[in-house]
């Protein structure tokens, strides 16, 4: 799923000119808003006993001294330890935690939240936020934060054995529900505001019971989507669009104007290399929101020299991300269509009573 689309068009029919009247992309446009992190639920996913898989990355701060900190997700009862340094010109300890970045490298959902203790009560943490973000430049995501009650304690060097449904039934721990997040994130952090008496924060095991993606993200973090609705193009009209590659750029907005006045870009003949430049649009949908495509279609000008040739469609889930190949390839021909004709189509299909070229993404996830 992406945020953020480019269309190019690397060739025309015979013309320096590139003309068309439309350009649709029937998709599923997710129905949840991303926030400041583009991650949304997932549709592909296995339940995991915990996303913060053995072995992975986990970084503390608010420590003066830590020990262990791997201990904190090595599925074992032996403890994580962080000492922390008063301030005395507030009377507070500084808030210490961890970020955590799991080793399976998939976007996941955290549907709960379990601590097992250390053997020191007042090391306990007494509160907690987690937070998530789909990748290392986006701004932090609250998921959950509040109190954390008390468990007995387990003795150390102790196997955990959980499950996504429950955490090990031979163990003491605490646990928290999320049953209705459904967002996803890449990287974790969880902070601990508080202890119940200490200036030592430790505790035994984090797990993070959640939905694991099933599909890998490539450089954008983008999965298909759990929460989506079928729509007769993600471009929606009125949305941002910005030409490339042409010299001059005649209404630029017609491509996606839901009629079949066309769109003009005039390219420059490059004499050195005997070619056109390649030229086309970036789209950013006006909805805000994630989304699939699962097809392109294009209704032609009345200039059948200067319909595109071919194609090159592209997506991405943020500004900050690589531009990722969706499909590429030629486009056909289709029969003119009179001008100023409003276009009114479907996911299943184009407009009937209009003339177009369609290609279709079933596969497209």
């Amino acid at each position: 799923a992406y945020l953020e689309y480019r269309v190019s068009f690397p060739s025309t029919v015979s013309s320096g000119w590139l003309r068309f009247a439309e350009i649709e992309l029937p998709g599923i446009l997710s129905t949840v808003s991303p926030t400041h992190s583009p991650s949304v639920g997932l549709v592909n996913g296995d339940p995991v006993n915990t996303i913060f898989e053995k072995g992975s990355s986990i970084t503390d701060f608010g420590c003066t001294t830590i020990s262990r900190a791997y201990r904190a997700i090595d599925e074992n009862t032996l403890q994580t330890s962080c000492e922390r340094t008063h301030d005395d010109s507030t009377g507070t300890f500084p808030v210490a935690g961890f970020i955590i970045t799991p080793n399976h490298g998939r976007l996941s959902i955290a549907k709960g939240f379990r601590m097992y203790p250390s053997m020191c009560r007042a090391c306990d943490p007494a509160s907690y936020i987690l937070e998530g973000r789909a990748s290392a430049q986006d701004q932090w995501i609250e998921i959950a934060a509040g109190e954390i009650g008390e468990a007995p304690r387990n003795d150390p060097r102790l196997a955990i054995n959980s499950s996504f449904e429950s955490g090990d039934p031979a163990r003491n721990f605490v646990s928290i529900e999320y049953p209705s997040n459904a967002v996803a994130y890449l990287e974790y952090r969880v902070s601990f505001p508080s202890t119940v008496s200490s200036g030592w924060l430790r505790f035994a095991e984090i797990e993070l019971p959640g939905i694991l993606s099933t599909v890998s993200p490539t450089h954008s973090p983008s999965v298909g989507l759990v929460n989506g609705d079928p729509v007769n193009t993600i471009f929606e009209k009125g949305s941002s669009i910005t030409d490339f590659g042409c010299t001059t750029i005649s209404r630029a907005y017609r491509a996606i104007d839901e009629n079949t006045l066309q769109t003009s870009c005039e390219r420059t003949h490059d004499d050195s290399t005997g070619t056109f430049p390649v030229a086309g649009f970036i789209i950013t949908p006006n909805h805000g929101r994630l989304s699939i495509a699962k097809g392109f279609r294009m209704y032609p000008s009345m200039c059948r020299a200067c319909d595109p040739a071919s194609y090159i469609l592209e997506g991405r889930a943020s500004a900050q991300d690589q531009w990722i190949e969706i499909a590429a390839g030629e486009i056909g021909e289709a029969p003119r269509n009179d001008p100023r004709l409003a276009i009114n189509s479907s996911f299943e299909s184009g407009d009937p009573a209009r003339n177009f070229v369609s290609i279709e993404y079933p596969s497209n996830a």
